[in-house]
């Protein structure tokens, strides 16, 4: 028997679906931004403040999972990359929004991209995620905290993706 807390650091995945998207890593994450169509969005999620090296066109398979329990953000990083995975970015976060407008499903979740990072003064980390609230999409930043709890999704894609 399979005691609860050997399945703490055990992935879940949210459903089985892939969501396949093409992602135009040459536009600019303002582009981006106006394609997906949000309700409303974080101010400091612009091209100034989250600059970019990806370049070229990918088609990406991007999965959504969880975790049993809170976790710290090393030790989410930590299962994900475990599992072949790796945490989406900003630009295919914003693609995935854009591809899936129906996306996120229910208000109770926050799909996170732990892929890119906005550092604020005093050291304060932030990520990218996309949530409802009120039956509206929003855009917004939280804080790359310490302990993430069961409600935040994260989306990850393959690192070794099959052709």
């Amino acid at each position: 028997m399979v005691n609860k807390t050997d399945l703490r650091n055990i992935p879940i995945f949210i459903d089985k679906l892939r969501y396949t998207v093409n992602v135009d890593y040459d536009k600019t994450v303002d582009e981006l931004i106006k394609a997906a169509n949000f309700d409303s969005e974080n101010k400091f999620i612009s091209d100034k403040t989250f600059l970019s090296t990806e370049r070229g066109r990918a088609t990406v398979d991007i999965y959504m999972l969880s975790f049993y329990t809170s976790l710290e953000s090393k030790v989410i990083i930590k299962e994900i990359d475990k599992h072949g995975f790796h945490p989406i970015t900003l630009k295919e976060l914003l693609t995935l929004a854009a591809t899936y407008p129906h996306i996120p499903k229910t208000p109770d979740g926050s799909i996170v991209a732990l892929g890119s990072t906005l550092l604020f003064p005093y050291n304060h980390l932030s990520v990218p995620h996309l949530f409802k609230m009120f039956k509206k999409r929003r855009l917004e930043l939280v804080w790359y905290r310490g302990l993430w709890t069961t409600s935040f999704i994260f989306a990850v894609v393959p690192k070794n993706p099959t052709p």
